[in-house]
């Protein structure tokens, strides 16, 4: 037998050195990358539940004559508000002002459209990501509908956006938001920065 045969196949100690420094250089470098493809992919989220929320509204305006949805009337909902907050009545603690009321209105207006609750809530919103996980906890959404009146057709008569992101959950970008014709836009953060 030839030496070559004798010898043992494997990774010589430098060899091995090598392999082992490539390998820490790689996993340094996707540390450094994750949180900017973490932000990416929760910005293209945000952008897709937009777009299921356009796509619901879409279809609830088709077999609504093409009229927004209207929101009761605030002695309707006052009175609703006073019954949850009243403990007398069984109910809690009142209730931010009706906000979670309002979301949960506006859950239940898209919920026959195949919206579940957590499309309302953007992944860069932590809050709302965490209110959402939790069974118990009251419902909030990330993205706020507009308000348009009774009129037919109201919704596609300006170029107003149908949903806008609440909160700064993108930074500079600036909250999303979706127009009558499906385009979504960024805009300024609706919360301005403090002066330095």
């Amino acid at each position: 037998m030839s030496d070559l045969s004798m010898r043992r196949k494997g990774l010589t100690l430098p060899e091995l050195a090598i392999v082992i420094a490539i390998i820490g250089v790689l996993v340094t470098l996707s540390f450094a990358v994750y949180p900017v493809a973490k932000a990416k992919l929760n910005s293209a989220t945000c952008v897709g539940n937009l777009k299921a929320l356009h796509a619901g509204m879409s279809v609830y305006l088709q077999d609504h004559d093409l009229v927004w949805p209207q929101m009761p009337d605030d002695e309707e909902s006052d009175n609703q508000e006073q019954a949850s907050a009243d403990p007398a009545t069984g109910g809690g603690e009142e209730d931010d002002n009706g906000e979670e009321a309002h979301w949960e209105w506006w859950y239940q207006v898209l919920k026959p459209y195949g919206i579940p609750k957590k499309t309302w809530v953007c992944p860069s919103d932590r809050d709302g990501m965490e209110l959402i996980e939790d069974p118990r906890a009251k419902f909030v959404g990330s993205y706020v509908p507009s308000m348009f009146d009774a009129g037919r057709n109201t919704a596609f008569r300006w170029d107003q956006p149908w949903f806008i992101e609440r909160g700064e959950n993108h930074g500079r970008q600036g909250p999303n938001m979706i127009y009558p014709n499906a385009d979504v836009g960024t805009g300024m953060a609706i919360t301005p920065e403090k002066p330095q």
